[in-house]
């Protein structure tokens, strides 16, 4: 079976729910001939259209197809899967309700020969003007067709959810219980007008002659014939009305919603034209009565306006809405399939949203609402329902397993959410994650069912499951299609321990399908996992079980004694082992079960990425290469890059030996384990140290033999001196390009290397390195938390500064100079200086930076009144962060000169009583978001302009 890289992004096909999987590939069924013309599918549409008012669920179909199919903007693309999808949900509606269930079959069957024609004819391109407008008022027609066949569809469920789910109904009992006749005869009445408008758009071919002239089209186009195209949901960039600026944005907003594409096909696929896709930030007044996408953003003083009577929006299939929610005209909406709400000017949301009826797609990004309507749950046809930044609701959403066309399901992890009755959701296709419980409905039996899962799922509070059996319920070896899984205990306090015997009896039973490729166990309180875990050949056929693994998490396992054996998964990419408190060894058993290398000779022969975090007491971690009954030629991690060991204290031994090795992230751990890991490293590019303990200075051969090293971080080694005893520190370092140095309180730099673009040091020097004017490829330069520095050289020669930190420095009394050089400057934090100070240090010299200068933090301490008047003229300036001026009471006035700010933040400013006046407030045009603490009150904090006229 062909491995997928877990790296890579998954595409995956969402079926049709009424998809065949045995039918074959190759359709058997008959298929047109070649001498099939244009002019017989028009016949065939005028002879359908005389059928008095058996206008039945195919012929509108076929006639919107048309249609859509041969006009130069309706392009689509006929599939089996419309057709099925269209033929079971209205044959026993429609069929049996008007009598017509014979002619149903023949127009099937007249359907598929002419469909050849109509994916031929969809590649011509209709120029008759008249032409185009005949095909457009079908096309109206189709739309009305598709909302009422789809009304019909909504009844249905309807009817099997609140009524009971009774197959030998008729339409004419699908209906009010209170009326059984009003459903009926709204439909015929729709059904009938529907009829009527085909026969007037067929009285205008016959009266205009467009049969011939959709001959003449399709000879005159043949040698003009565009592609086939397939229908999607994507956006002409150059075709949206709105900001030209913002065309991104839209598609953006239209089409990341969901990494899956919905599963309902568009029955009217058309290509999206000028007239159909709006974006609005402002009143509109025009005719949007073919617009099919629109997009409306509030800009907080005043809500775009627009036509949305239901002549007005009768083709709205999309709405997106951010920070403005329209509660009277929404129910006008009455056609919309995908609707997305987000922003933070959405105080709550209408009930209206249940009458939405044609829903499939529902996406709610709302920090203000406290509550979810409940009618959401009323929305029968709803497919995807996505509620993220909503952590402010309390109130469950309700009854979900009423919603059973539901496919996919996103909640944030976090999300008070519960799902009661998920196993009766048996079209779920995505679900990131299911809380067990202990009653009834949330236990982890509700999962056995769904079979159709598929990506991602996490399973939390495995604790709740009471034993082998009950997790066996679960039936994860049947859902092929979940390739991410995680397994999660939660306990807390006395409850820490947990009952090891149930957890590995648990984990027993939660055995997954063989080709998972991500597994996660977090929180599991047994001493051994379980048997299907540990690395073993199938009998049958000599295949690794779970060999298609890519990644796998071992975290917080604390009763675990023994890891796994993973050195023989030929695709294992990334490790993670964390928090396995009772892990002292980690043996020959971790890399095979076998003769050593039986595998060809390598172990982990895939692996790239390996993290060791908080196994507090691993004392030892073999080196399988230099075991004496190692095979000749034998090796181990010959892909590693990044190799991560983070709180492994008692750490006394470990492999050297990783020849690929790009990146080593190591701390926590004396000097002599840290010596001997790096001792036979050539590769490296990327080197983190911290808290390694008598670590007096690097080793020298560090340096020396890994030429290619880019970054260098140094943290918390107390007892560091210098960083090499050789006087030339950085002669083997001309790759080096960033260099941090943190907290080592005895170290003395000794110059730096002059090709360095990153330079951050804090929490040690008094005098900061020598060299570093000449530094002139430095675009970041940090130097905080240093409590003795005096004095900062002049910086007058890094022309290609862009970043620029100076701050928690309690003795400097004055900036650098030679700041008014740094003429590419965009970020400047400086501040904490001297606290005797009763100004803040002129900034003059960076009043020549008004063009460039676009994030601006100023720290103050208590004895400043004010903020320095120097910034005033920074009108380049967007994010402006002010804190610790305590003396200051008011800001000035001067502030609403900064014209393109777009952040305030003040902090700490406790003395603070007045803003600048509103006057001057309201010339802050584009501020979005304001951002006040006072130690006092706490937080207040807006996003949006504030100030209205």
């Amino acid at each position: 079976m062909p491995i997928v890289d877990l790296e890579k992004p998954l595409h995956h096909t969402t079926p049709s729910p009424n998809h065949d999987a045995t039918r074959p590939t190759s359709d058997p069924r008959p298929t047109l001939e070649k001498t099939t013309t244009v002019r017989e599918i028009y016949h065939q549409v005028h002879r359908f259209s005389k059928n008095k008012f058996k206008f039945s669920h195919f012929q509108s179909t076929m006639v919107r197809e048309v249609v859509s199919s041969m006009t130069g903007e309706i392009l689509s693309s006929i599939t089996g899967e419309i057709v099925s999808r269209l033929f079971s949900s209205t044959t026993e509606l429609i069929g049996d309700a008007w009598s017509c269930e014979d002619e149903l079959r023949g127009l099937r069957e007249s359907l598929n020969m002419i469909r050849a024609v109509l994916n031929d004819a969809e590649r011509r391109q209709v120029r008759d003007e008249s032409l185009k407008l005949w095909l457009q008022k079908l096309e109206d027609v189709a739309y009305e067709v598709d909302d009422v066949l789809d009304e019909f569809a909504y009844e249905n469920l309807r009817q099997k959810i609140e009524v009971g789910n009774q197959r030998q109904r008729k339409v004419r009992d699908v209906c009010s219980t209170s009326n059984p006749g009003l459903f009926s005869l709204s439909m015929a009445n729709k059904i009938k007008a529907i009829h009527e408008s085909l026969v007037k758009v067929d009285d205008l071919a016959n009266k205009y002659g467009f049969a011939k002239l959709l001959l003449v089209e399709s000879v005159d186009t043949n040698n003009e014939m565009i592609p086939n195209r397939e229908t999607n949901s994507f956006l002409n960039h150059s075709d949206v009305i709105g900001r030209q600026n913002d065309v991104s944005k839209i598609v953006n907003l239209l089409t990341i919603a969901t990494k899956h594409q919905l599963s309902v096909l568009p029955i009217v696929g058309m290509a999206v034209s000028k007239s159909e896709t709006l974006f609005l930030n402002e009143d509109f007044g025009g005719d949007i009565s073919r617009v099919r996408y629109l997009s409306i953003e509030s800009n907080g003083k005043v809500v775009p306006r627009i036509p949305s009577s239901k002549d007005d929006v009768r083709r709205l299939r999309t709405f997106v809405s951010k920070y403005v929610m329209h509660h009277s005209t929404l129910l006008n909406f009455h056609c919309l399939r995908v609707l997305k709400l987000y922003g933070m000017y959405i105080k709550e949301l209408p009930n209206s949203i249940g009458s939405l009826i044609h829903l499939r797609f529902l996406s709610i990004s709302v920090l203000s609402i406290e509550a979810l309507p409940k009618s959401i749950t009323k929305l029968y046809n709803l497919q995807t329902l996505r509620i993220e930044g909503c952590g402010n609701v309390i109130e469950h959403l309700g009854d979900l397993k009423q919603l059973i066309n539901l496919r996919h399901i996103y909640f944030p992890c976090g999300f008070n959410q519960t799902l009661k009755d998920v196993g009766q959701l048996t079209c779920l296709q995505t679900l990131l994650f299911f809380i067990v419980g202990q009653d009834a409905g949330y236990r982890i039996e509700e999962l056995g069912c769904l079979n159709q899962l598929r990506g991602k799922l996490d399973l939390w509070n495995l604790e709740h499951v009471r034993d082998k059996e009950e997790a066996r319920r679960a039936n994860l070896g049947e859902k092929a299609k979940i390739y991410k899984l995680g397994f999660y205990w939660m306990r807390w306090g006395s409850e820490g321990d947990g009952n090891h015997e149930n957890d590995e009896q648990v984990l027993e039973g939660l055995e997954p399908h063989r080709y998972l490729k991500s597994l996660t166990v977090d929180g599991f309180g047994g001493k051994k996992f379980p048997s299907w875990m540990l690395t073993s050949l199938d009998a049958w056929d000599g295949i690794l079980l779970f060999g298609n693994l890519i990644e796998i998490v071992l975290r917080g396992c604390r009763k675990c004694e023994v890891l796994p054996t993973l050195g023989l998964l030929p695709y294992l990419r990334v490790l993670t082992i964390e928090g396995m408190d009772d892990v002292r060894r980690i043996g020959t058993e971790f890399y095979s079960n076998y003769n050593n290398g039986s595998n060809g000779n390598m172990l982990f022969p895939a692996l790239r990425k390996l993290h060791l975090i908080r196994m507090t007491n691993l004392v030892e971690w073999t080196d399988v290469m230099e075991e004496p009954a190692t095979t000749t030629g034998l090796m181990v991690f010959r892909c590693l890059e990044e190799l991560t060991i983070q709180g492994c204290s008692q750490l006394t031994s470990a492999p050297c030996h990783f020849s690929s090795l790009k990146k080593l992230d190591i701390g926590d751990m004396c000097s002599t384990t840290f010596e001997n890991i790096i001792s036979k490293l050539t590769t490296l590019k990327s080197l983190e140290i911290w808290k390694i303990s008598e670590l007096i200075c690097l080793p020298e051969k560090l340096l020396q033999n890994n030429t290619s090293l880019l970054s260098l971080m140094i943290s918390e080694c107390a007892d560091l001196e210098s960083i090499v005893p050789h006087e030339d520190v950085w002669g083997f370092c001309s790759s080096l390009r960033s260099l941090q140095i943190e907290d080592c309180w005895k170290l003395q730099i000794q110059g730096v290397p002059s090709h360095l673009q990153r330079l951050e040091i804090s929490g040690c020097v008094n005098i900061l390195p020598t060299g570093l004017q000449s530094c002139t490829s430095l675009t970041q330069l940090k130097i905080w938390s240093c409590d003795n520095l005096i004095s900062i050289p002049e910086l007058r020669g890094l022309h290609s500064l862009i970043e620029l930190e100076i701050w928690d420095c309690p003795k400097l009394t004055r900036l650098p100079e030679g700041l008014e050089s740094l003429t590419l400057l965009k970020s400047l934090e400086i501040g904490k200086f001297y606290e005797e100070l009763d100004d803040f240090p002129s900034l003059v010299s960076i009043e020549h930076l008004h063009a460039s200068l676009q994030h601006l933090q100023l720290k103050g301490w208590p004895k400043l009144k004010s903020i320095p008047d120097n910034i005033q003229g920074l009108t380049a300036l967007k994010i402006l962060y002010i804190s610790g001026f305590d003396g200051m009471e008011t800001l000035p006035e001067w502030l609403g000169n900064l014209s393109s700010l777009q952040t305030l933040g003040i902090y700490h400013c406790n003395n603070l009583m007045y803003l600048p006046t509103a006057q001057a407030m309201r010339r802050l045009t584009k501020l979005e978001t304001l951002d006040i603490y006072f130690e006092r009150v706490g937080t207040y904090w807006m996003q949006g302009p504030y100030f209205s006229a």
